[in-house]
């Protein structure tokens, strides 16, 4: 028998991903259900669920409101197609450490 990908293997609150990163990965998997659940009912079951398998590796209930921030945009907005913009960045790839938040301030500040 083949084995699957565990379900709801989110990042533990207490790894070293950036705030910003973790509060993201809730916002995005919130947006996610209430993007392709059509039924209200089911999106509410699987958003508990979501919200149960945060509060398991962590997360404080401020930071798992992200949530209900995520139901604020109307679902036929979320189903529109978007048109993507083209950049010319060029990536920086490194292994995270915090110490390289000073870095991209830096990359920041002297962007054109």
């Amino acid at each position: 028998m083949a084995q699957s990908t565990p379900r709801c293997s989110y990042v533990h609150s207490s790894s070293f991903h950036p705030s910003h990163t973790k509060q993201g990965i809730i916002f995005s998997q919130a947006t996610r259900y209430h993007r392709i659940c059509s039924d209200p009912n089911d999106r509410n079951s699987h958003l508990n669920v979501l919200s149960q398998s945060m509060r398991q590796k962590g997360y404080k209930p401020k930071t798992i409101k992200q949530i209900n921030s995520a139901e604020k945009t109307p679902r036929t907005r979320l189903l529109q197609y978007k048109e993507k913009k083209i950049s010319t960045r060029v990536p920086l790839v490194v292994t995270y450490n915090p110490a390289l938040e000073e870095i991209r301030k830096i990359i920041t500040y002297n962007q054109y």
